[in-house]
């Protein structure tokens, strides 16, 4: 897969599964499993990896708006990246709403907060170093 594409679906992945959890999470106040305050909680633990992702991705695009006159070469990403990358995508979001599920219908919301910090911080580490290689840090 080409890296320009492959930086366009990372982006798509990340915009989706953010919204598909904090939407979850509405969806669960909604049907009385959290509190208003349980569920501002939870978003509060989303929104910064996923603040620091976008802005890598933002400023990239930002620095790459141009259409260049001579032809740049798009490299290839090897197939085990993208196969790795896509695994852990898919993986990070269900993680987190099945915390979230199980922390409103089963267990205490501190257990679902200590999930999510725990993917967050472990999960998210490992879709840093993806987003990161691909995209130049924030300096």
């Amino acid at each position: 897969m080409k890296e320009s594409k492959f930086k366009s679906r990372l982006t798509w992945y990340i915009l989706v599964a953010k919204i598909v959890v904090i939407l979850y999470i509405f969806f669960e106040y909604a049907v009385k499993g959290y509190t208003g305050e349980q569920t501002m909680a939870l978003i509060s633990l989303i929104i910064p990896l996923f603040a620091v992702y976008l802005a890598a991705m933002i400023k990239d695009a930002s620095e790459n708006r141009y259409v260049e006159a001579e032809k740049v070469v798009d490299k290839t990403v090897k197939p085990s990246f993208v196969k790795l990358s896509n695994f852990l995508f898919v993986l990070y979001p269900v993680a987190i709403i099945i915390v979230i599920y199980a922390g409103g219908e089963m267990a205490s919301f501190t257990f679902t907060q200590s999930g999510i910090t725990i993917i967050e911080s472990g999960l998210g580490a490992y879709i840093g170093q993806i987003v990161f290689s691909m995209f130049k840090k924030i300096e």
